[in-house]
Parts: structure tokens; sequence; C-alpha cells
């Protein structure tokens, strides 16, 4: 009897650590899938920041492009009907050829990477 107890004990010990240390591992892995589901949500989120960016850039690059082929008109006609006046418009071209600038770099942030 008593080496039954004994055996039993002893069986019940093994038992216990394996419980105890499958318990361990399953949490392990459960955080590591919590983990990866964030890195997952975030991956998604940064692709549709991304697709935001690229579609109000695009947005953004036509009406800059008619305001510079209008300011480099007006340029034309203020040297000759206002001579004097015309680096005005060379200002606004410049800006504008600023913010074109600044609206290719948001788009080759939104370029996927290969």
């Amino acid at each position: 009897m008593l080496l039954s107890l004994t055996v039993m004990g002893i069986l019940f010990a093994v038992l216990s650590a394996i419980v105890i240390r499958a318990n361990r591992i399953m949490e392990a892995r459960a955080e590591e899938r919590r983990e990866l589901e964030q890195q997952l949500h975030e991956a998604q989120r940064l692709a549709v920041l991304g697709s935001m960016v690229a579609s109000v850039s695009h947005e953004i690059k036509n009406p800059l492009g008619i305001v510079r082929s209008t300011a480099e008109i007006l340029g034309k006609r203020l040297a000759k009907l206002a001579p004097g006046n015309e680096h005005l418009a060379k200002i606004i071209v410049d800006e504008i050829t600023r913010l074109d600038g600044i609206v290719r770099e948001f788009l080759d942030f939104a370029r996927p990477k290969t």
C-alpha cells in the first residue's frame, strides 16, 4: 500500500510538472500570437495610410500643375503689360515647385517598396 501511494505521488508530481510546463508553453504561444496580431494590425494601418497619402497627393498635384502653368502664362503677360512685375509670377512658380517637391516626397513614401 505504501509503495502504491509513493508511486502515485511520484506520478502525480510528474503529471503536475508536465501540466505546469504545458501551461507556460501555451501562455508563451498566446503572447506570441498577440504580438503577431499587433504587428499585422500595424502593418495594415500603415498600408491604409500609404494609400491615403497617395490619393491625397495625387489630388493635390493636379491643381498645383494648373496653378503653375497659369502663373507661367501670367508671368509672360506681365512682362509685356507691366514690365518689372513679372517677378511676382516667378514667386508663385517657385512656391508651386517647392510644394510639388513635398507632394513627390509623400508619393515616394506611399509607393510600395520591393
